[in-house]
């Protein structure tokens, strides 16, 4: 099932490393932003597509960046490279629901 974001996809080449990285050209994500992947083929073994990953801390730059299947979790590695064109979309993390308020 598809999941709501105001972000579009966008193209990354992903490694055949321990851990795997994750490279698009000024990618603007932060540290535990939720992304999920697609790909018009296979990704790299260790990854699923429509699966909630996390940005972690290790590695990031203006350009790559690692995942975990946990906030603040362990690099995910991968053992293969996958095949087909490669995308991540970033979840958007806006607030769903109302603020509560106390009684005045």
């Amino acid at each position: 099932m598809p999941k709501f974001s105001r972000f579009f996809f966008i193209v990354c080449t992903i490694s055949n490393a321990t851990p795997a990285v994750v490279t698009s050209a000024a990618h603007e994500l932060y540290v535990d932003d939720i992304i999920w992947f697609e790909t018009t083929g296979s990704l790299p073994t260790g990854l699923t597509a429509d699966t909630d990953y996390y940005v972690i801390n290790n590695g990031i730059t203006a350009d790559t960046f690692q995942v975990s299947a946990s906030e603040g979790g362990t690099a995910i590695n991968t053992s293969s490279e996958g095949s087909g064109t490669h995308k991540f979309q970033k979840q958007n993390r806006a607030r769903l629901y109302p603020l509560q308020q106390e009684n005045r």
